[in-house]
């Protein structure tokens, strides 16, 4: 799972984005999403499935969109 701590939201600017986690959830996603670590995207992952969100403002966008 790719690090997001250098890289800031192309929508607001800030650095707060967090990766999206797909899949059966487990206890441990709830405890990553509640802590501000984690979003949950679902249990499908799909091929143009968002790859991070912006705990500022929200958006959520693919890794292409931050050059990974």
């Amino acid at each position: 799972m790719p690090k997001y701590d250098d890289k800031v939201c192309p929508h607001c600017g800030q650095k707060a984005l967090v990766p999206i986690v797909y899949g059966q959830p487990k206890w441990e996603i709830f405890k990553d999403q509640e802590a501000g670590k984690s979003m949950f995207g679902g249990c499908m992952l799909k091929q143009n499935s968002k790859r991070w969100g912006c705990k500022e403002c929200g958006a959520r966008g693919s890794n292409e969109e931050l050059s990974l």
